[in-house]
């Protein structure tokens, strides 16, 4: 069991199940080291999620999804949550259902987030074997820490050689919403086939291997691109969003077919840290898909 001194309260939080908009204490981002500036407004359920390591973000979304779906009206789970630092801290989260709609939707979920990490201990409890540790176990590209160290890997050659590096961050918009529609299934081998289709057209423009393409959120991808400017990085960025539109994904529901779509934003480094040009890439992300 828990000891309570090794749990610390971080409070309340309200999520929008239809916006996924989150209302929350801000004692919860300040313990992963953001403070109330750095939080953008409205808050998206994503400022958190997207930090959660790729190995326990699955059962955190499974959970929600099950959530918004109708399928529980309450959850328990435990996971690790990267900190602006680098480090990370143990989460356990807390949620139900407090508000339906009159068709007996789940509109609205109260949370409570615990920080356990002192119940964990600080060891690192990944036993894989060395190697696996940084892959994605869905998609076998690198996990989000992976790909964050690599980036910071590049980001030092460029600073060194004076070589162009570019990224670029590829987004599935309406993941979540094609999950409820088609089900987790098909969002595991929709994530599948686009990064297959990812590490085929780098191996078309570079032919490299793929230890510059990495998950970095639930529904995202983040590429690297060494020594090469961003006109470069858009073409392959657009032979992917071609090759994944015009794949036969067996789906017959016709809203579904439209919701697959690809977002992407390209930066140039131009000095900033690895997470400031993760953001600019964000940023510059294309309204058309």
């Amino acid at each position: 069991m828990m000891h309570l001194k090794e749990t610390v309260y971080l409070g309340v939080w309200n999520l929008d199940l239809s916006t996924l908009t989150i209302e929350f204490n801000l004692n919860k981002a300040l313990c992963i080291g953001y403070d109330e500036s750095e939080i953008p407004r409205p808050t998206s359920y994503e400022f958190f999620t997207e930090k959660i390591y790729i190995e326990d973000s699955s059962k955190v979304r499974d959970a929600m999804l099950a959530l918004i779906q109708g399928e529980m009206d309450r959850y328990d789970v435990e996971y690790r949550i990267r900190t602006k630092s680098g480090g990370f801290k143990w989460f356990r989260e807390t949620c139900e259902v407090v508000a339906y709609n009159d068709h007996g939707k789940s509109i609205t979920a109260t949370g409570k987030t615990y920080d356990i990490t002192q119940s964990k201990g600080i060891e690192d409890i990944d036993q894989r074997p060395s190697g696996m540790r940084w892959l994605d176990d869905l998609t076998q590209v690198l996990n989000r820490n992976a790909i964050l160290d690599k980036l910071k890997e590049e980001i030092q050659i460029a600073e060194v050689d004076a070589k162009f590096l570019t990224i670029a961050i590829l987004t599935v918009p309406n993941f979540f919403e094609l999950n409820g529609l088609e089900g987790r299934a098909f969002g595991d081998h929709l994530l599948k086939r686009i990064a297959d289709i990812i590490k085929s057209q780098q191996e078309a423009f570079f032919a490299e291997n793929h230890d510059k393409i990495g998950r970095c959120a639930i529904n995202a991808f983040l590429l690297i691109f060494s020594d090469a400017p961003n006109v470069i990085a858009e073409k392959m960025c657009e032979a992917i969003k071609e090759e994944i539109g015009n794949y036969d994904y067996g789906l017959t529901d016709e809203k579904s077919k439209r919701l697959i779509q690809i977002q992407y934003g390209i930066a140039e480094y131009l000095g900033e840290t690895a997470e400031a040009l993760i953001e600019k890439a964000k940023n510059n992300a294309r309204d058309e898909y």
